[in-house]
């Protein structure tokens, strides 16, 4: 007798195993000499365009945009880690010592939501003038989609009835912990 398994059947065992890793102590972290500082890390992280909430849900934005500055350094180089992915436990390198718990997320999520505000703010706030040919009511069209446009990624950023904080950081640190697993 065989076992049939669809797709999302197999892909939700994978998901669900043990996996095979060791969990990370104090004594490992001493040996990560290269790691950087969290707040060196969120100083030089690098922002998606914040346009692209336009397509995305925000869980997903903000761990795009980790995933993206992680992926520039090494793994020795993180400024955190996952010690159990089965419990989502990370350790976080702050002033030169590392912190168990997973406050960097908050303090990453900050700066991406002021960074996504500033943006906002640069690339959509521009004076309406009053349409007086074509080519003024044409730009004026254009105004007023881009108006829709940030109005959008707005709603899609301050989503907090869909996405409550809480809800926000669990979704984030269930795929960084599977992205980090050891």
């Amino acid at each position: 007798m065989s076992i049939i398994l669809t797709n999302e059947q197999f892909t939700s065992l994978l998901e669900n195993r043990t996996p095979v890793s060791k969990k990370i102590n104090k004594k490992d972290l001493i040996k990560r000499t290269d790691s950087i500082n969290l707040e060196d890390f969120i100083t030089n992280f690098k922002y998606l365009s914040v346009s692209k909430l336009l397509s995305m849900e925000l869980p997903d934005f903000v761990y795009q945009s980790i995933e993206e500055n992680i992926n520039r350094l090494d793994d020795e180089e993180l400024p955190f880690v996952c010690s159990n992915y089965q419990t989502k436990s990370f350790y976080f390198k702050k002033n030169n010592e590392w912190n168990k718990g997973n406050d960097f997320i908050k303090q990453i999520y900050d700066k991406i939501y002021k960074h996504a505000i500033n943006e906002i703010l640069t690339a959509y706030n521009k004076q309406y003038i009053d349409c007086t040919n074509d080519e003024d009511k044409n730009e004026k069209k254009y105004e007023a989609s881009r108006d829709c446009e940030k109005q959008n990624i707005l709603k899609n950023l301050c989503n907090c009835e869909k996405y409550p904080y809480d809800k926000l950081i669990d979704k984030v640190l269930n795929k960084l912990a599977k992205r980090l697993k050891q």
